[in-house]
């Protein structure tokens, strides 16, 4: 698996925040989105640096992410 953050813009109660997803793709090329994960970019850099180095799994993934999100 290959991990990378995107930006991408959402609208709430009417004022426009940036926010970070994760874009992961595996071996055959097939891409997984996960939108809205946080809006602290400099932690999900760190993050995502961790998946790649560690080469986690798709399934490993969803541990770490639920992880991630509750220690932010």
């Amino acid at each position: 698996m290959q991990y990378e953050i995107f930006s991408h813009k959402v609208n709430v109660e009417g004022e426009i925040h940036e926010t970070f997803g994760i874009l992961a793709t595996d071996s055959q090329e097939n891409t997984y989105s996960f939108e809205d994960v946080t809006t602290f970019k400099s932690e999900l850099e760190k993050f995502v640096a961790f998946l790649n180095e560690e080469n986690v799994s798709l399934k490993c993934f969803k541990i770490f992410l639920e992880l991630f999100v509750e220690n932010i």
